[in-house]
């Protein structure tokens, strides 16, 4: 059986546990042991919510209360119109308003009864609501209910009914009613600007790729097509993608929110937690790491400027800037290698761009920057990564000296990070002959015998040639890096060595992540050959599209 549509994802990602408990509460609701609402009147409720897209569903709703009102027969009483007719269907709605209208005058109310459905005649104007349009209406009110509660909308129905309805007094009653909906999806849906620029971007891919198009469909070359094709259009409602790296930003977020949306729908039909798999039940660790991977989406580069990492200058300010577009991208830049850098040179390109126009150059000198916009070619990017990872391996090395200075035990793991294949044998046999005798186990996990290892890290001649090498390279980088934190005397400082505790707990994944993206691009298979004429015809097409953006703004 086919999986959820993209579509239908992303109706369900952002939605808080509450909002998923109001139509779930909608979904299970029962009269008379039958489902008051079919599915799919569930399914269309839904997604109108999700989308936003119920303001004029909830104004046919208050004409559908004004009907109600008339036909319980007592004032007030509107929700027995949608209780007491029984499950939600159009036929039985039928046979409700019929049976009220043999029992009372609804024309006295301004109510004309036909085949297909309630006209209402007001002072000012008519509106007919189909009975067929009766079960999603009924739907809606529940969902109201549910989650704005009884009190608000009895009393917004009170001043439409009281002195007497008008299409005015209804109308002003279902703003009422709207807004109240909308203060509290605010707090439990993605804003109305980030749906848009969903919509808009699905429908590009549909168009595309088809109806039934799946993000592993998405590549470099659809998302520079994607900013080609888009980035011309205005708009007027924060969906903007002028920007190329708003428009890869927006693919990235597109391609985590189904992701997350996967493994919340799969979560919301789970079976029984436990360890029987014969009978169905989910295994508590692998939930467990489920939960852990919707929940956290981790970036250790931000996190180095937390405390007590902070403390630390493991990375300066140029260094951030241009690791932060990777790390915020995280695992999807080996899935759009070739985006990044184009966003790392051309965005950054377009963003000069920006700046220059705000202060407002010379038209020779706007044309020049769109002629040759790039401040770094491709090549050169992609050897600043390389120096970066090499500075990585400094400041990893820097921070192990450090640890060990500092007698921290995180020592032993930065050495393990560093060198996986290490050779421990010689310190395994000099802590034997230090315990006691009788005992013939080095257990080094434990914590004292953890702590005479670290004790012995600065005695060469027992922790043998592989160690010694590796704790006088760690001594040799320590002592070419001039940084805050880079210096014996600050070693010694409780909170310092605390930065590098922690520290050295990111660095390694930033390292590791960095170092699978540059391999990436290493085996990359590019259409113009190799990175360098890669970047030739590149600059021709994102030169001619900033010349379509920017070229008729100089006055």
């Amino acid at each position: 059986m086919a999986g959820p549509s993209v579509d239908q994802l992303l109706i369900e990602v952002g939605k808080s546990e509450e909002l998923v408990a109001v139509f779930q509460a909608v979904c299970d609701a029962e009269v008379d042991g039958a489902p008051k609402f079919m599915p799919d009147t569930c399914r269309t409720l839904a997604r109108n919510v999700a989308c936003r897209a119920y303001a004029p569903n909830v104004l046919e709703l208050c004409h559908l209360i004004n009907i109600a009102d008339a036909c319980t027969g007592r004032r007030g009483r509107f929700a027995l119109f949608f209780w007491d007719s029984g499950p939600a269907r159009p036929a039985a709605f039928r046979g409700y308003v019929r049976q009220a209208a043999g029992a009372r005058d609804l024309a006295a109310f301004g109510l004309d009864v036909t085949g297909e459905g309630v006209t209402a005649t007001y002072p000012d104007g008519q509106f007919t609501v189909t009975f067929g349009r009766m079960p999603y209406l009924s739907a809606l009110l529940e969902f109201v209910l549910t989650a704005v509660g009884y009190g608000p909308i009895e009393e917004v129905a009170r001043r439409m009914l009281t002195e007497g309805p008008t299409r005015a007094s209804v109308s002003d009653g279902a703003n009422a009613i709207s807004r109240a909906v909308y203060d509290f999806l605010r707090e439990h849906l993605p804003t109305a600007q980030n749906q848009r620029k969903f919509h808009r971007l699905t429908g590009f891919l549909k168009e595309t790729l088809g109806g039934d198009f799946d993000t592993a469909m998405i590549d470099d070359s659809l998302v520079l097509e994607f900013w080609l094709a888009e980035s011309p259009r205005p708009s007027d409602d924060g969906t903007d993608f002028r920007m190329f790296q708003t428009a890869f930003r927006s693919f990235v977020r597109l391609i985590q929110s189904v992701q997350v949306a996967h493994t919340q729908a799969e979560m919301r039909t789970a079976r029984p937690i436990g360890s029987d798999r014969e009978a169905g039940e989910v295994d508590p660790g692998s939930l467990l790491e489920t939960v852990e991977g919707v929940d956290e989406r981790d970036n250790p580069l931000r996190r180095l400027g937390e405390t007590p990492a902070e403390a630390i200058k493991f990375l300066n300010k140029r260094e951030l800037g241009d690791l932060e577009l990777l790390f915020e991208i995280g695992a999807e830049a080996l899935r759009l290698p070739v985006s990044v850098v184009r966003a790392e040179v051309f965005g950054r390109a377009q963003s000069r761009l920006s700046q220059a126009l705000r202060r407002k150059v010379t038209e020779d000198e706007l044309a020049t920057l769109i002629d040759d916009p790039a401040e770094l070619d491709y090549a050169a990017r992609i050897e600043r990564f390389d120096e970066l990872s090499g500075h990585l391996e400094r400041v990893r090395l820097a921070s192990l000296h450090a640890l060990v200075r500092a007698k921290r035990q995180e020592a032993v793991h930065a050495m393990v990070d560093l060198r996986p294949d290490l050779d421990f044998g010689p310190v395994a046999q000099a802590l034997r002959s230090l315990q006691p005798a009788g005992d013939n186990i080095v257990a080094l996990g434990g914590a004292a015998v953890v702590e005479r290892f670290v004790n012995l890290l600065e005695d060469p001649e027992r922790v043998g040639p592989e160690i010694a090498g590796l704790l006088a390279d760690a001594r040799k980088a320590f002592k070419g890096i001039a940084r805050q934190g880079f210096d014996d005397q600050a070693v010694e400082d409780e909170e310092v060595a605390d930065g590098y505790a922690a520290g050295i707990g990111l660095l390694d994944p930033i390292a590791k992540q960095l170092e699978a993206f540059t391999a990436r691009l290493d085996r990359l298979s590019l259409p113009a050959g190799d990175w360098v004429n890669q970047y030739d015809s590149d600059r021709g097409i994102f030169s001619a599209q900033f010349r379509i953006l920017y070229g008729g703004q100089i006055a």
